[in-house]
């Protein structure tokens, strides 16, 4: 099999097994001339990753992708109308449609763009080389910027110039650093990070939410490793969101394959993690974000005080805070040490088929021993429940109460 017949096989395989897709881009003209499938779908099914969103181009003005899609029975909305995209909505599935275009102007975010239908140039306005390969209907590949041996061995390289690609779109300075995470293989393209450094004065055109967005994506790289040599390399362009990497530890985050934005980020933060709480408010990470980073400290910190190789603080812990987050905590924690998967799995085995006891003892049970509503009563429960707690959940109800009762009486007498 030749390697036009092998890519073709690939992609008839792939993403273009999808008939809705397929009548799609017969309403749109069918041809490799009128409408191509461009970027991430063509860039992971190469690389044998799942494919997630289907992005087409198009020689079409966008009031005719719409008409043409309307006419072939799908709903369209007009997402980014302005810069040439029709979100086009199929049955379980939504594909970006976006007509050929060049940049005539742009402010280093925005950009004002001219329609047309030279494929050429379009691809050639685009970040990196690996986004800008292209298939048509029946599956064959277009790259006119020479992407595919850089898509193969994972070359996250900017299309011509460095410096003016980052010039028309700073964002594409975080772009790079994710892309090298999540794509790239080994160190990162020389000229790529010579002019993301260079254009780091260029960030302050950048929302915290389009920041925030990057640095989710970049957290969240498969492979800890690449993201590892990613981070480190993309030191001054953390730092200038107030997140200096410095003096993290960048093995620990080597280790850590748990491709979760909010894990990475405590390692590379823990012994900043206040920096880390102001960064993620400042950068406008969700109250869900910002709760998950101080419950994971909280937890942490907890888990840091006791002996982990006692089943019962585990136990405490998840008693606490609940399991999922301290089975995150217990991760986190032997990532800084040697042997640390053989680390998390002797400190987490107590977590397995162990569900936390309800405790007790009600505020009904203190009432009927005389106690009166009121913050008295509530911090005679809290005693209580310490007490079965320091039982290791062992004390029942009625040991709870006839061991303690009379006492709790008095102290409140006496209160």
């Amino acid at each position: 099999m030749t390697q036009y017949e092998a890519h073709r096989s690939l992609f008839q395989n792939s993403f273009l097994q999808d008939d809705q897709l397929q009548r799609l881009m017969l309403a749109l003209g069918g041809t490799a001339h009128d409408v191509r499938v461009v970027g991430g779908a063509v860039r992971n099914a190469l690389r044998r990753i799942k494919v997630n969103d289907l992005d087409l181009a198009c020689i079409h003005h966008p009031d005719e992708v719409i008409a043409r899609a309307e006419k072939a029975g799908f709903r369209t909305a007009p997402t980014g109308i302005k810069h040439g995209t029709v979100t086009v909505i199929g049955k379980g599935v939504h594909y970006e449609v976006t007509t050929l275009r060049e940049d005539i102007e742009t402010d280093g975010r925005h950009a004002v763009v001219r329609f047309g239908t030279d494929w050429q140039r379009d691809m050639e306005r685009r970040d990196f080389t690996m986004n800008a390969l292209c298939v048509d209907r029946n599956g064959v590949l277009h790259d006119l910027v020479s992407g595919l041996e850089d898509c193969r061995k994972g070359h996250v390289r900017f299309i011509g110039n460095a410096q003016d690609r980052i010039a028309e779109d700073a964002l594409r300075i975080f772009r790079f650093f994710r892309f090298s995470a999540h794509f790239g293989e080994g160190a990162l393209d020389g000229p790529g990070l010579a002019a993301a450094n260079e254009g780091v004065s260029l960030l302050s055109h950048l929302s915290a939410e389009r920041i925030q967005t990057e640095l989710k994506k970049t957290l969240s790289a498969p492979r800890a490793n690449q993201l590892r040599l990613a981070v480190k390399a993309g030191a001054a362009i953390f730092e200038a969101v107030e997140l200096d990497v410095g003096g993290a530890d960048h093995q620990a985050l080597a280790k850590c394959e748990r491709a979760d934005w909010s894990l990475r980020a405590f390692i590379l933060w823990r012994h900043r993690i206040e920096a880390l709480q102001q960064a993620v408010r400042k950068l406008k990470f969700s109250k869900a974000d910002c709760t998950r980073i101080d419950l994971l400290n909280d937890v942490v910190a907890f888990l840091d005080q006791r002996e982990l190789a006692d089943a019962f603080q585990v136990q405490h812990a998840v008693y606490r805070f609940g399991a999922g987050v301290v089975d995150d905590a217990l991760y986190l924690l032997s990532r800084f040490e040697p042997n640390s998967d053989d680390q998390y799995g002797a400190r987490a085995k107590p977590l397995k088929n162990w569900q936390p006891a309800d405790f007790p003892v009600k505020a009904s049970d203190l009432l009927q021993l005389g106690m009166k509503p009121g913050r008295d009563l509530g911090q005679s429960l809290t005693r209580l429940e310490q007490i079965w707690i320091e039982s290791r959940f062992a004390l029942t109800r009625e040991e709870l109460l006839n061991d303690t009762g009379l006492n709790l009486d008095k102290e409140t007498d006496n209160g």
